[in-house]
């Protein structure tokens, strides 16, 4: 292409801090590193978001710029909401009571005409978790009938947005963050050179899931 005229130009979008799909040949360096591969270029942030509010924004941004290779923008939101907007829930002996108390403070704070968007992120699939949580959704579907419920995993939710946002497992062995099974060998010698700070893309694929929601995740 650059061969063809001497004023090509080339325009490209991306943005490091969601760069999640190293397993599937995702190279973060080429955009951290767009200069080494492209020569001289201009870059232009987009540094303001329209759906997560503000608070999850600076704290999903504190988060994410603990890693310094990650390319630093300052982040602010149009969006703003009252209370706090990310909430830590310790898990009890029962999961589902767990989840009907979250959406019943849900509900209890959602204006009357609203209906309440409510998203479920996991880091796998349910078939790889023990509860059955898919008996349990439906319990809570019938409980909550005026709510909208989804589950997808965090790598599938990316684009995504709800009001609401459960994640579920953060701290749970191997099925929750950080996941630090070890990658295939052989698989290994065909993908990016993994990065050196620790937990990098686990980190990044965290931030995904804390800025799919636009009022509050808990």
């Amino acid at each position: 292409i650059q061969n063809s005229s001497n004023d090509t130009q080339m325009f490209c979008v991306g943005d490091d801090w969601q760069s999640i799909f190293r397993f599937a040949g995702s190279d973060i360096n080429v955009m951290k590193d767009f200069g080494d591969y492209f020569s001289v270029f201009e870059r232009s942030d987009l540094t303001v978001t329209f759906r997560s509010e503000e608070k999850i924004t600076k704290h999903a941004t504190h988060f994410i710029l603990q890693n310094d290779n990650q390319i630093p923008k300052d982040v602010s939101s149009v969006r703003t909401e009252e209370g706090p907007s990310m909430v830590v829930c310790f898990e009890g002996k029962n999961k589902e009571s767990l989840l009907v108390d979250i959406i019943t403070e849900i509900t209890e704070n959602t204006g009357v005409t609203e209906v309440p968007n409510i998203l479920i992120l996991g880091r796998y699939n349910l078939k790889n978790y023990n509860e059955d949580y898919k008996a349990i959704f439906a319990k809570i579907r019938r409980k909550f009938p005026q709510i909208s419920l989804d589950y997808k995993t965090v790598h599938r939710s990316k684009g995504l947005e709800a009001d609401y946002v459960i994640i579920l497992e953060v701290i749970s062995g191997f099925l929750g963050f950080p996941n630090e099974m070890a990658d295939d060998h052989v698989l290994n010698m065909v993908l990016a050179k993994r990065e050196k700070f620790p937990n990098a893309e686990e980190r990044r694929l965290f931030y995904v899931a804390l800025t799919r929601a636009k009022k509050k995740v808990f």
